[in-house]
């Protein structure tokens, strides 16, 4: 019964989601300056990890890590501008964002992540969402995790409340826990602004690789992502109840 319970739940989420899309009914709240002030459009960054010559993981199917995570940020996108946000992606195709005339992989790499940081850094009113998916040797680790900046206090409250509507709507058995950046992961590492890193799932597990392949869970994922944005922003245009 409580797994019936939890599926109900799902697809009413879903419905609910969908309705307010269709017509565009959907009140995002404003994104709180350091200043005090808002902006009436909140900004969200969308960087879909990997591009290129640079395939990321390389999944137990033989997938390629920059495909997922470039198909969930474009259903993200696509979301986010429906209701109103400004969007931001660091790459829209597969391609890398390194300087031109750069050669060899480790210097367009190196590159590429510090344009992506420059992208970061020129929209300091902005949540950085950034893509990823996850690989273990062992096959049987599944389920997402979020990663956050330690250089933002609202990147961990981000980063939990994605990790708990992930659980909540599409992975009740996920026990997973968020997870401060260390320096290996050099966007969040050095990020000022809210900043979280999702690992939507492992594509070294058999049974997950394939979901992450297809349309209908790359959807739930993205609207999922979506509502936690939403819930965040809501939460930080709240006056503060501090004396």
């Amino acid at each position: 019964m409580k797994q019936i319970n939890k599926k109900v739940l799902l697809v009413i989420f879903f419905l609910l989601l969908a309705i307010i899309l269709m017509a565009g009914a959907f009140k995002i709240c404003a994104v709180q300056t350091a200043a005090g002030g808002c902006e009436t459009v909140p900004k969200i960054v969308i960087d879909p990890g990997h591009g290129g010559a640079d395939g990321g993981a390389v999944g137990i199917d033989g997938l390629h890590e920059k495909d997922v995570n470039l198909e969930v940020s474009l259903k993200l996108r696509d979301i986010l501008i429906l209701n109103g946000y400004d969007v931001i992606m660091t790459r829209n195709e597969d391609c890398s964002i390194h300087d031109n005339g750069i050669n060899g992989l480790k210097a367009q790499k190196t590159s590429d992540m510090h344009n992506r940081l420059k992208i970061m850094k020129e929209n300091p009113d902005a949540v950085f969402v950034s893509i990823h998916q996850n690989k273990f040797e062992e096959e049987s680790s599944w389920g997402t995790q979020v990663f956050y900046s330690q250089n933002n206090k609202e990147s961990q409250q981000l980063a939990q409340i994605i990790q708990d509507n992930t659980i909540c709507f599409i992975q009740p058995e996920n026990h997973r826990k968020i997870k401060q950046a260390e320096n290996n992961l050099f966007l969040l590492y050095n990020a000022e602004i809210p900043a979280v890193m999702i690992e939507c799932g492992f594509i070294s597990n058999r049974a997950e690789c394939a979901k992450l392949q297809t349309e209908d869970y790359q959807n739930q994922l993205s609207y999922v992502i979506f509502y936690s944005i939403n819930e965040f922003l809501k939460l930080c245009s709240q006056p503060s109840t501090a004396v």
